[in-house]
């Protein structure tokens, strides 16, 4: 029998997805795609050379966009930490449409989750680049205590891949 995933239950179930959807869009581009997953330090996929970890795009709230201009989508970095590069060299940011959904089936035997991931947008960046976004908006957010990295909407659709 289905049980439908609440919205306070996204977040997690989100971060494994957005995993799951970028070791599948490397495979659909011809790689072979090993999913670590998150939890660790570092890249979540390998895939030959690459080392990518996947972050999840949230939209931001109706007081940011007044605050932040020309910035629609955020994601969550502790203290804005620069990114390892000797464990990742690209970050694949994933946004969900905001009506997105899913469902879950239960047994004693298995669990299957199932999210409808038409309509996402993945965005791939390398880490020596996202690396300077965060340099550059540290101190500011430092002083305001930001949890968030607001990202301009132009630089983020020079990096749309799909």
């Amino acid at each position: 029998m289905p049980i439908r995933v609440e919205q306070s239950a996204f977040g997690p179930v989100k971060a494994v997805a957005a995993e799951h959807v970028v070791a599948h869009w490397l495979s659909r581009r011809g790689g072979e795609p090993t999913l670590y997953g998150g939890r660790r330090k570092g890249h979540d996929i390998v895939d030959g050379g690459w080392l990518v970890d996947a972050k999840l795009l949230v939209a931001a709230s109706a007081g940011e966009l007044s605050r932040v201009p020309g910035c629609t989508h955020k994601l969550r970095r502790d203290l804005w930490k620069p990114f390892d590069q000797d464990h990742t060299t690209h970050i694949m940011l994933v946004e969900f449409p905001l009506d997105w959904t899913a469902e879950s089936t239960t047994s004693f035997a298995r669990t299957t989750i199932t999210i409808r991931h038409e309509d996402l947008h993945l965005y791939l960046v390398e880490v020596a680049e996202f690396n300077e976004v965060l340099r550059d908006g540290r101190e500011e957010a430092e002083a305001a205590k930001w949890a968030f990295i607001h990202l301009d909407d132009v630089w983020l659709n020079e990096h749309r891949v799909l």
